[in-house]
């Protein structure tokens, strides 16, 4: 005979596994989208103070709106999304002018993508010795000159 008993303690314990899985599987699912979000934001600020410095090293400022308005975004993402360093990282960067143009901006924002690389699980020392001070901040590739460029004759390009 079928034992009642044991199908019932077999589906309450079906449901409740079930639904600790469930409880799981959305929570992780929220961890995925916090890091997509945080890993973008972080994407669109570099690529932003990229831009902005490279219109400034080159001396053109007008689409300085358009970019600083992407930094902004960005920045508050960071600050929506981001871990206490990177906060505090992306504040100061902020308050030294976040153009890259001063040393003070540079430093600042060399912090900043160490918090954010550590924030994305690197550890902070797994660079150690490399260095990417001059990759960083070297606008261009070391062969390419947009100054010689310009001033190629047309016959050459």
């Amino acid at each position: 005979m079928i034992d009642i008993t044991s199908i019932g303690a077999s589906l309450i314990t079906g449901f409740c596994a079930g639904l600790v899985a469930h409880k799981f599987a959305s929570k992780r699912n929220r961890e995925n989208d916090l890091a997509n979000f945080k890993l973008q934001a972080y994407s669109d600020f570099i690529e932003s103070a990229s831009k902005v410095a490279a219109s400034r090293k080159m001396g053109n400022v007008e689409s300085d709106l358009e970019d600083i308005s992407k930094m902004n975004d960005a920045k508050n993402r960071i600050i929506l999304s981001g871990e206490k360093a990177v906060i505090e990282s992306v504040i100061k960067f902020w308050e030294r002018g976040g153009t890259l143009e001063k040393e003070s901006e540079l430093l600042a924002f060399r912090d900043l993508t160490n918090n954010m690389r550590e924030s994305l699980g690197h550890d902070r020392r797994d660079l150690f010795g490399v260095e990417l001070t001059d990759t960083i901040f070297q606008l261009e590739p070391s062969s390419y000159s947009y100054r010689s460029e310009k001033s190629a004759p047309e016959d050459t390009k």
